[in-house]
């Protein structure tokens, strides 16, 4: 415990050192879609419960929503021609291959100066490896440059997975944190700024958030934080 308050207070009181952003991922040039309707015939799917894989199965994709799964055979039989479901939009013969759920991948960085990696480079390594959410710690870059690509993710302007983003204490000060109202004011500032909402909503704080059109989060919201600050501790600990 005294190990970890010595790392924190030297990360509070270490002046600050100037980002040197990388390049920002350039625009999305290969790839289709989303369709309103996307079909994958005679997958093997792994649908992440835990369960054996089963199949061949029909998936219908509309959007960015999985809509219908559809058994159509057993393993090694012949198929169920009644039970296929239509043509759409595109069709992906995934006979022979195996479907399942994108990874999220809760701690990662997207690169840096000092490790000299584009931010291209990793994340298109995220989608090749089948992560399709990521949760992006510290900000490193500057919180302005991530959040501009956690949105242009989110608007499928460049190839990359979802993009959640937890800037690190004190990300982007401009002088060192030596004070408690210092480091409140700086984490209320950041939460702001990360997610879109005030870092917290009392009664007297919805009410100015409605007259200035900003939303609070929602109990859901904030419990949903939760889980994932558990989960991302979970997984810390148990390597």
């Amino acid at each position: 415990m005294r190990y970890f308050t010595f790392l924190l207070t030297l990360a509070l009181l270490t002046p600050p050192v100037s980002a040197q952003k990388l390049p920002e991922a350039p625009d999305r040039t290969r790839g289709d879609g989303p369709y309103d309707r996307l079909v994958i015939r005679g997958a093997t799917l792994i649908d992440g419960t835990g369960a054996p894989a089963r199949g061949p199965v029909d998936i219908l994709v509309q959007g960015d929503s999985i809509a219908r799964i559809t058994a159509v055979g057993a393993p090694g039989g012949p198929m169920n021609e009644d039970a296929r479901l239509e043509d759409g939009d595109r069709v992906i013969d995934a006979s022979g291959m195996y479907v399942l759920p994108g990874f999220v991948d809760m701690h990662t960085h997207l690169g840096g100066v000092p490790q000299q990696t584009p931010a291209e480079y990793v994340l298109k390594l995220w989608m090749a490896h089948g992560v399709t959410t990521a949760r992006e710690v510290a900000a490193g870059n500057g919180l302005d440059w991530t959040l501009h690509h956690r949105k242009r993710s989110a608007a499928n302007e460049i190839t990359a997975p979802r993009l959640a983003v937890y800037p690190a204490l004190g990300t982007d000060r401009e002088a060192p944190i030596t004070t408690p109202d210092a480091a409140r004011t700086t984490t209320t500032r950041t939460r702001a700024t990360a997610s879109g909402m005030p870092a917290t909503c009392g009664s007297r704080r919805q009410s100015r958030a409605a007259r200035g059109g900003t939303r609070c989060s929602t109990p859901s919201e904030r419990s949903t934080l939760r889980w994932t600050l558990r989960l991302a501790f979970m997984r810390l600990t148990a390597t």
